[in-house]
C-alpha cells in the first residue's frame, strides 16, 4: 500500500529522530564515531539529511534553519571531516554504515 506523503513525513521523521539519537550516542572511541565527534550536534542533523540527497533548501526545511545556515554547517563538516565535495560527506555517511540505522528503522515500521 503506498503512504501519502503526509505518512511518509512522518514515518522519515520518526526514523530521523532514532537515527540522530543513535549518531549522537555513538561511542567516543569507535573508528567512524572519532570523526564524526568532531561534528556539532546540528552538524551532524545536517550530514546525515545531506546523505538523503537532499538540497540546501530542503535541508533548511527540513530542520527549520535558514539555508545560508545550513550553508555554513555544510562547509565546517567538509573542513572537520577534510572533505572536498557534498558527495564525499554522503559517502563518509554510507561508508561507516550510519545509514544502516535509518534504513532497518524505515522497514520495521
Amino acid at each position: 500500500m503506498l503512504e501519502t506523503p503526509e505518512d511518509q513525513s512522518s514515518t522519515t521523521s520518526g526514523c530521523l529522530d532514532c537515527y540522530l539519537n543513535f549518531v549522537r550516542n555513538m561511542p567516543k572511541n569507535s573508528p567512524s564515531s572519532l570523526r564524526l565527534h568532531k561534528l556539532t550536534d546540528r552538524e551532524r542533523d545536517v550530514i546525515i539529511i545531506l546523505a538523503r540527497g537532499l538540497s540546501n533548501k530542503e535541508i533548511a526545511k527540513e530542520l527549520e534553519l535558514a539555508e545560508s545556515t545550513v550553508k555554513i554547517h555544510i562547509h565546517g563538516i567538509l573542513r572537520k571531516l577534510r572533505l572536498t565535495s557534498r558527495l564525499q560527506a554522503a559517502v563518509f555517511v554510507v561508508k561507516y554504515g550510519l545509514d544502516r540505522v535509518l534504513s532497518s528503522q524505515t522497514s520495521n515500521k
